[in-house]
């Protein structure tokens, strides 16, 4: 029979052998819900007290219909990464990442790695991914890689991801709620074809985007990342585009937010230095040469006008700059820090839609900071206060740690990166924290910097020591033009005419180390030396392995005086020279700038100088993650007593707590001032204790509910601080039913309770608990539990004659859906009229379900399959979703 291609008919048979199409159309989230909706990856819900209403909540994703993992995950102990792929998948909680943080800087102790294959791991995009060919699973404790990139790539960026991890935490104040069972999707192709594949295998008819480094799709909630030729960059996607499906794992979607909350935060956790001999990663660097968003953010800023905070959050193009300085300037301050915070946490609850996101954030930015223009007169200051230390005159400079390589290519002028430190240590920029990762490790090579003097330490590639040159160009002197445009980033006009940086237009005096085996010196005077026949020989033995030379430089009246350095069989070998300088150099060298110079070659380049020292406070424990920048262990006691005040201050109760906050915040800045701070919120706590308001209490406590779902078994992760008795009642409400539910927890941080599994509207949840000698109570609402965004669901019988068939649409999270239903049967003579289609459209949390019935061809016997698909644009995503069901027909 032929195939007729029909719409699916608006009153075909149903499965209800109704004449009539049974076409249900659950109202969305807008016409349901007022404005303050805290959401959750899993639903949304909303607080009976607006004061709690912004107890942030995490939870983990259940699918359209409950699902388990493809996968199973088995309880064994972990193994460190080899190259045979493992037969099972080990539980995240089962595997180690040891982490020590210091603020923004992670040290990697120990970690787990397992290679699993072909096996999907359970994660946040549980049956929304799937495999590719040529890629394979990796797992740590918080991701899971799908990649077919060598083993060596694949464990640096799970190594890299979860150094980040505690980072992710610290910017959005939570972890998914579901992490110990759960990992993060993460997918990195070696190239783009490669990456567009499996895209596609994935559902996105698109594949890679052509502009973009990588992306988080907001159906599956996996960071892609595209390949790029630049290492830094490399790094920087992976820990950028994760940071993404973090976000997303951790409410479901991440429009709720602007542009400058979600690039801000990425692209400010992506600005890293990695030391991958110290197995280090330092992140939120605002100060660095590759990839300075500080530089684009000065450009933006002043070509822009000047914008303020409230015009940048309007504006809804992407000016990454300007998002950097605004996560920035708010975490630069506690006081600022746990305002943002509460900001955060208001808008996730807020939950707006793609449209509605810019307008609700501008409307709780000025709710929530005390003195709005007070704070944007700060921000302009700040802005106006960043200067750059590094300026990457020419050249495709990469940074490793604290060494600089460029990447070997045709150069139209000379690679040059340009410091802004002289020999005697000044920070020419004037700028606070500066510099702000940690300066190079003592070498025996090089002397500490001090005075005036300095040093450069080079580590050549291997077998490459007699090729190019790299060194020093001191004394710079830059051009009229590039100075002007140094000061604010922008283009000078003269005639008409665009006047842009010529750096080629600057003058300075060389110092190279040429093909491994000269010092030569291009100043007023040509000066060159030879190796000497030892130091020679000690470099060239090392060459194959890669040699190490430092040259230390003492600056004095009338000339430089020179020692070159390396080591043979561990003794130092070391040669002593003179240049000499005329007055005018010695000045100019004096006052000026060092750069660092390379042509033809990728040599590590280390410069020893007086950089500013980058504040650490050691931490023996790498259990105590001190991830905000202050590195102050009782950060969550300061949170408490800052929400329990503005909640104290909202009940119209007398209190001092907010003056006695802002006496703490100066404190807690100081960290020689932190057993003072600490002290000082505690004696806020104890007086907030005496409150009788239940929203005050709720959030002094800490208290928090998440309902999660972990293999489609939906769960409540309850978490306080300290120990807690909770009576807990539970409704569960569908068309009007309740099925109740009664727990009864003994709180010590945190439990996790099994609940009813059953489909409901919402999820009522009312709490009695005691607390520190005080009882309160607590209610909230969960609308649309086990919600999971776009998803295709079918359901085929065979009955009365026909084949019936049933398709269950859900809408995304935020965003407009469209698209084009179809219903397609094989053999297409085993029905009549074969193949029907429908354009649909489904808004946000909307679920609509269409029936259609097949009449059947009665002299057909055997197996009927039947393909449902989906091709739909969601909030600007074209994905591909389809069903397969198989039915045997057989003869009655």
């Amino acid at each position: 029979m032929a195939t007729q291609n029909n719409k699916i008919s608006s009153n075909p048979k149903s499965l209800d052998n109704d004449d009539r199409i049974s076409k249900t159309d659950v109202q969305p989230k807008s016409q349901l819900t007022p404005r303050l909706i805290d959401l959750q990856p899993s639903h949304y819900f909303k607080r009976l007290s607006l004061t709690a209403a912004c107890l942030l909540t995490a939870f983990g994703l259940s699918s359209c219909s409950p699902q388990q993992s493809s996968t199973k995950e088995h309880s064994q102990s972990p193994e460190v990464a080899q190259s045979s792929v493992s037969a099972i998948i080990p539980r995240p909680d089962q595997m180690n990442a040891k982490v020590k943080v210091e603020g923004r800087l992670s040290t990697l102790l120990e970690m787990d790695i397992r290679k699993v294959g072909r096996k999907i791991p359970y994660t946040y995009s549980a049956g929304k991914i799937a495999n590719s060919p040529g890629y394979e699973w990796w797992v740590s404790k918080h991701f899971a890689i799908k990649s077919d990139l060598p083993e060596e790539k694949v464990k640096l960026y799970l190594e890299l991801l979860e150094m980040s991890y505690p980072h992710y935490v610290e910017l959005f104040g939570a972890e998914p709620a579901n992490i110990e069972n759960q990992r993060i999707a993460v997918v990195y192709g070696k190239s783009r074809v490669s990456t567009r594949n499996t895209m596609l295998d994935d559902g996105f008819r698109r594949g890679v985007h052509k502009n973009a480094g990588g992306e988080t799709m907001f159906y599956n909630r996996a960071g892609y990342s595209f390949p790029s030729s630049r290492e830094q960059h490399q790094r920087y996607i992976v820990i950028h585009e994760t940071m993404h499906a973090f976000h997303m794992a951790l409410s479901g979607h991440s429009t709720w937010a602007p542009n400058w909350i979600t690039e801000g935060l990425a692209d400010s956790i992506a600005s890293h230095v990695y030391y991958p001999k110290r197995q280090q990663l330092a992140v939120m660097v605002r100060d660095r040469a590759p990839m300075s968003y500080l530089i684009s953010g000065l450009k933006q800023y002043y070509a822009g006008g000047e914008p303020s905070i409230a015009e940048i959050n309007d504006n809804p193009a992407l000016k990454r700059g300007l998002n950097f300085f605004i996560i920035h300037f708010l975490l630069s301050d506690p006081e600022r820090a746990q305002y943002f915070a509460w900001f955060r946490d208001k808008l996730m609850a807020a939950n707006p839609h793609s449209e509605a996101t810019l307008p609700t954030a501008n409307h709780l930015l000025k709710e929530v900071f005390p003195d709005w223009p007070a704070l944007e007169k700060a921000f302009a200051s700040y802005v106006k206060s960043q200067h750059s230390s590094f300026h990457i005159a020419s050249g495709p400079w990469e940074q490793d740690g604290s060494a600089y390589w460029i990447r070997v290519q045709e150069e139209k002028q000379q690679p040059r990166l340009d410091i802004g430190i002289n020999p005697q240590g000044k920070l020419l920029s004037k700028m606070s924290n500066a510099v702000d990762f940690p300066s190079p490790q003592a070498s025996p090579l090089i002397d500490s910097p001090s005075g005036s003097q300095f040093g450069l330490l080079v580590d050549y590639q291997e077998g490459q020591l007699h090729r190019g040159q790299v060194g020093l160009a001191l004394g710079l002197e830059l051009s009229d033009v590039n100075l002007a445009y140094r000061k604010n980033y922008q283009a000078s006009k003269k005639d008409d005419k665009v006047k842009r940086p010529d750096y080629s237009k600057d003058s300075y005096q060389p110092l190279w180390i040429k093909e491994g085996r000269y010092l030569i010196f291009e100043g007023a005077n040509h000066q060159a030396f030879a190796f000497s026949p030892e130091l020679l020989s000690a470099l060239q033995k090392q060459d194959e392995q890669g040699s190490q030379l430092g040259l230390n430089v003492t600056l004095n009246n009338k000339s430089i005086d020179i020692e070159l350095r390396s080591l043979d069989a561990g003794s130092v070998i070391s040669q002593k020279e003179q240049i000499q300088l005329s007055e005018q150099e010695y000045k100019s060298i004096k006052q000026q700038g060092i750069s660092l110079l390379a042509n033809d070659v990728s040599h590590r380049l280390t410069p020893y100088l007086q950089f500013p020292k980058y504040d650490v406070q050691a931490n023996p424990k790498a259990e105590l993650q001190l991830s905000n920048p202050w590195q102050f262990s009782d950060i969550t006691l300061l949170q408490r007593v800052f929400r329990a005040c503005l909640a104290e201050q909202e009940s119209g109760a007398e209190t001092n707590c907010d003056k006695d906050l802002m006496s703490a915040y100066p404190l807690v800045a100081d960290n020689t001032q932190h057993g003072n701070a600490s002290e000082q919120l505690l004696a806020i706590e104890n007086n907030l204790l005496n409150s009788t308001n239940d929203n005050t209490l709720q959030q002094l406590s800490g208290i928090q509910n998440h309902l999660r779902y972990n293999h489609g078994k939906p769960q409540l992760l309850s978490k306080i601080s300290g120990k807690a008795k909770v009576q807990s009642q539970l409704s569960w409400v569908q068309q009007g039913k309740n099925l109740d539910q009664q727990l009864a927890i003994d709180l010590n941080k945190q439990s996790v309770s099994e609940l009813h599994s059953v489909k409901a509207e919402k999820l009522l949840l009312q709490q009695n608990i005691g607390w520190r000698g005080k009882t309160f109570s607590l209610s909230q609402e969960f609308e649309k539990p086990g919600f999971d965004g776009v998803c295709l669901v079918d359901r085929n019988n065979l009955r009365d004659g026909q084949l019936q068939s049933l398709i269950k649409l859900t809408g995304p999270y935020s965003g407009k859906t469209n698209g084009k239903l179809r219903i397609e049967i094989m053999p297409s003579h085993a029905v009549l009229g074969s193949v029907k289609s429908q354009e649909v459209s489904i808004a946000p949390y909307e679920t609509k379900s269409f029936r259609q019935a097949f009449e059947l061809n009665p002299d057909f016997q055997g197996e009927i399959t039947v393909h449902s698909s989906a091709n739909l644009e969601v909030d600007g995503e074209a994905i591909y979703l389809s069903k397969e069901q198989r039915i045997k027909r057989t003869e009655n």
